[in-house]
Formats: structure tokens, C-alpha cells, sequence
């Protein structure tokens, strides 16, 4: 044969001398596997030369080799089925008991962020009682200083009232101070033309006019007396009228103090107002912040849990496969063991 096709030959009949001795049945695929490179129709002619060489067939496999190498492959694939079921039944184990330890942590952790999540809703509530009793105080406020501001609001009208009454009483005395003041100067004129008149008449009629004169007299003098009451009751008139424009003043004050503690009060209503908004969207987007995270960290247990048990399930079927072919292994080995001990047994039912 060529050189190359010898080459390539020598390298069949070590990969499948090798592949013999671990057990294995050599198969094309296998040697082709194990070359990493030319043809499967090449390798396939070169390893049926080399079974028809070597006497060794592609059902023959373990069969061919020597009883000893069989008791010690099997005793070997015993072994390592064993060890590979330790192996993973430790694996598993340990993946368990991770799984296991990071579901406690992760459940710690939960329960702790619930924890906390309380503590802070607990705190929140708190701060939404006193928010609500500091609302409730101030619209008690704002009712009372309503109230007040209505009551001053009346007052000041009532003083309004008053002032305008007092101011048209006070022009109405007024009018009738200048009237009387008129009386008194036309009776102070006629009281100097009778006393010229009496002065011109004589003594005889003297004592007639001087008594006229003297009852005139009395009544400038009782128009002097009512002249000065009324000058005295405007000046009282003017003085209560300063003094119900001084309480005028002190209404409208209190009136405007009033109404900045009407709107201070309404501010301090929106403020609190706002801040119990914000308070409960705080606490709520943080229950559903930690309620997110507790599904996303139970999800990802579950995930890591479904994962291992995959791969132990896995496993378990390997070890499983791996325990069914070294009893078939086992089974055909004990069936050559029979036969070979029973030699003559075929020749004997011929005969």
C-alpha cells in the first residue's frame, strides 16, 4: 500500500489497540475521534483490514481480551462507577446544602428587609397620625379664628353703624347749636333795641319794658345754658366718636391679624397636606420595592433549586446507565464463564 495509506493504517491500529484495551469497541467514529483528522470512509477501510488482521471483529469488544484483563477492566469500570457515585452523590449534597444556605440567607435577609419595611411603615403611620393631628388642630384653628373673624367682622359693622348714627346726631346737634346761637344773637340784638326803646319811653314805662328785658334776659340765659350743654354734648359726642374710631382702628387691625392667620393657617393645611401625600407614595412604593425583591430573591432560589435538581436528576440517570452497563457487562461475563467451564456440552447433545 502507499506510504500515506500506511501511515495512516499504523494510526488506526494504535487508536483501536488503545480503544481495546479500555474496554471500548473500536468504531470509526471513535478512531476518527480520537485521530482529529482524515476521512470516515478511509478510517472505516483501514480499521476492517485491521480487525481482519488482528482477528478482532466490531461484536467481539471486551470479549477478546484475556480473562484476567476483563476481571481487571471490570473490577476498574466497578470502581469507577463507585467513586463516580460518591463523587456526584457528594456533589449533590453539597449543592443541596447550598441551596439550602443561600434559601436561609436569602430568607434572613428577607425576613430582616420585611423587618425593616415594618419598622419604617410603622414609623411612616406614626408620622401620618401626628400629620393628621396637626390638620385636625389647625382646621380647629382656622374654625375658631373664622368664628373670631366673623364675630370681629360684626363688630365692625355694628361700630360702622354706631359712627354713622353718632355723626348725624352730632350735625343734627350741631344745626341746632347754630340755630340756638342765631336765637341767642337776634335776642341779644332786640334785648339792646328795647333798652333803647325803654331809655326813649321814659321811666313810665320803664318797670313794663325792664320786665320784658328781664324775661328776655332769663331766656338768653337759659339759651346760654342750653348752648353750653350742647357744646357739651358734641364735645362728649366727639370724644365717644374718637373713641369709636379708635375701636374702629383696633377691629380693622385685628381683623387683618386675623385674616394672615387665616391664610398661615390655610398654608400650614396645604403643607401638612403635601407631606401626608408624600408620606403614604413613600410607603407605599417602599412595600412595593421590598415586595419586588422578595419575589425576584424566592424566583432566583427557586431557579438555583430547579437547576440542581436538573443536574442531580442528571446525574442520578448517568449513574443509572453507567450501573446498567456494567451489569449487562457482568451478565455477558458470566455467561462466558458458563460456557467456557461447559466445553463439551454441545458435542454431547449431538451425540
Amino acid at each position: 500500500m502507499p506510504r500515506r495509506e500506511l501511515a495512516t493504517f499504523l494510526k488506526v491500529d494504535k487508536v483501536a489497540r488503545k480503544l481495546v484495551s479500555e474496554g471500548k469497541t473500536p468504531t470509526a467514529r471513535l478512531v476518527h475521534a480520537a485521530l482529529g483528522e482524515g476521512s470516515l470512509t478511509t478510517i472505516t477501510k483501514h480499521l476492517e483490514t485491521w480487525q481482519s488482521q488482528s482477528g478482532i471483529t466490531k461484536e467481539s469488544g471486551l470479549d477478546a481480551l484475556p480473562a484476567p484483563a476483563q476481571e481487571a477492566l471490570l473490577g476498574g469500570l466497578v470502581a469507577a462507577v463507585d467513586l463516580i457515585k460518591d463523587r456526584y452523590a457528594d456533589v449533590a449534597h453539597g449543592m443541596v446544602d447550598r441551596a439550602e444556605q443561600q434559601l436561609e440567607v436569602a430568607e434572613t435577609q428577607l425576613a430582616e428587609t420585611v423587618a425593616a419595611s415594618e419598622t419604617a411603615a410603622q414609623a411612616a403611620a406614626a408620622e401620618i397620625a401626628s400629620l393628621s393631628a396637626e390638620l385636625a388642630d389647625c382646621r380647629e384653628i382656622i374654625k375658631c379664628k373664622t368664628d373670631e373673624l366673623k364675630a370681629a367682622q360684626d363688630a365692625l359693622q355694628a361700630a360702622n353703624e354706631s359712627l354713622a348714627a353718632t355723626e348725624a346726631e352730632s350735625h343734627e346737634r350741631g344745626q341746632a347749636l347754630e340755630e340756638a346761637r342765631q336765637v341767642a344773637r337776634e335776642a341779644t340784638r332786640e334785648k339792646a333795641r328795647l333798652y333803647d326803646q325803654l331809655i326813649e319811653l321814659g321811666p313810665t314805662i320803664r318797670k313794663e319794658f325792664q320786665s320784658q328785658l328781664d324775661t328776655r334776659d332769663e331766656r338768653i340765659d337759659q339759651l346760654n345754658i342750653d348752648l353750653r350743654q350742647s357744646a357739651e354734648e358734641v364735645s362728649n359726642a366727639k370724644g365717644e366718636l374718637a373713641v369709636t374710631r379708635l375701636a374702629l382702628e383696633d377691629s380693622e387691625r385685628r381683623l387683618g391679624a386675623l385674616q394672615d392667620d387665616k391664610h398661615r393657617l390655610e398654608s400650614a393645611e396645604t403643607v401638612a397636606r403635601t407631606a401626608l401625600k408624600k408620606a403614604q407614595e413613600a410607603r407605599q412604593a417602599e412595600i412595593t420595592t421590598v415586595r419586588d425583591e422578595g419575589v425576584q430573591a424566592r424566583k432566583l432560589l427557586e431557579d438555583q433549586l430547579a437547576a440542581g435538581a436538573a443536574r442531580e436528576k442528571e446525574q442520578r440517570k448517568t449513574i443509572a446507565e453507567l450501573s446498567r452497563a456494567l451489569g449487562q457487562q457482568r451478565r455477558k461475563q458470566d455467561g462466558q464463564g458458563d460456557s467456557d467451564s461447559h466445553p463439551h456440552s454441545g458435542a454431547e447433545a449431538e451425540e
